[in-house]
């Protein structure tokens, strides 16, 4: 549950009260490299759109099934967006690492992104405190998935390097203790 349901739910239970802030903070800014982009437009058709209220028929038999616009597939293999805008990619990314991604390409339209990093690299083994990998309890090491990132993306024409800039924070302006059922 998230979106909206959770956030109806903790403002009724918590009586929890927010407001959204833009503040200068560290962020990594996504921008073309010198020699340029090498980014391939998606093409017609080559994702499906989502639209909850009709979602497309199953695949015919033996048929794969066709990727959706806008959503990441993460294998051992490779990391691929399909219909991802540049916005959209840094977005993808922001989520990944530790700190925002600013889109700074100046790149429009839609990609088909192939990137050669896979599930382990977002996920080192021996990467958390204590050697042990990413767990909910110990996060992955930011320096190892960040270094695995900008690689990735060096292959496309592509930069994600440090620096300051806008990040969204949300700030809680109030929040009680629940009451009992």
């Amino acid at each position: 549950m998230n979106g909206p349901m959770l956030q109806a739910l903790l403002e009724d239970r918590f009586h929890l009260k927010i407001h959204r802030e833009i503040r200068e903070s560290a962020v990594y800014a996504l921008t073309v490299a010198r020699n340029g982009a090498t980014l391939q437009p998606s093409l017609t058709g080559s994702c499906l759109k989502v639209e909850f209220d009709a979602l497309p028929p199953p695949p015919k038999p033996g048929e794969p099934e066709q990727p959706w616009c806008g959503m990441s597939d993460v294998t051992e293999k490779e990391y691929a967006l399909y219909g991802t805008s540049m916005a959209d990619f840094a977005t993808e990314f922001s989520n990944r690492l530790d700190r925002p991604v600013i889109d700074k390409t100046g790149l429009s339209g839609f990609f088909d992104v192939r990137l050669e990093l896979s599930a382990s690299d977002l996920n080192p083994p021996g990467s958390g405190p204590s050697g042990n990998g990413g767990t909910p309890a110990e996060p992955p090491d930011p320096f190892l998935v960040f270094d695995a990132v900008r690689n990735a993306v060096r292959k496309l024409g592509l930069r994600l390097d440090p620096t300051r800039g806008p990040a969204e924070f949300l700030v809680i302006d109030h929040v009680e203790r629940p009451a009992g059922n």
